[in-house]
């Protein structure tokens, strides 16, 4: 499942990738996140809920690929496919 996951202090590192499951993982879970971006900004986007939903918009930043990342979960998001379509093609920042 696609999934943005925010982790780190205060829940401010903002990572999209895959996750296993189809159940996204609980806060204060560890979570494996394959093909992660970290999203910098997300521009003109509707909030968090903005960027699962329809993904980013002008003025967005989005990291290269990491193969792989683990992160503690202070929220999880399951992203749109449409979400996630864009964020895919979205140019690294």
């Amino acid at each position: 499942m696609k999934a943005i996951i925010c982790a780190g202090t205060h829940g401010r590192a903002v990572v999209y990738g895959e996750i296993e499951g189809d159940v996204l993982p609980r806060p204060g879970d560890n979570v494996e996140i394959k093909n992660a971006r970290m999203v910098l900004s997300w521009g003109g986007t509707s909030g968090l809920f903005g960027l699962a939903s329809k993904g980013p918009e002008k003025g967005s930043r989005i990291t290269a690929t990491a193969v792989a990342v683990t992160c503690a979960v202070c929220e999880a998001l399951m992203v749109s496919d449409k979400a996630s379509e864009v964020i895919d093609a979205w140019p690294n920042e």
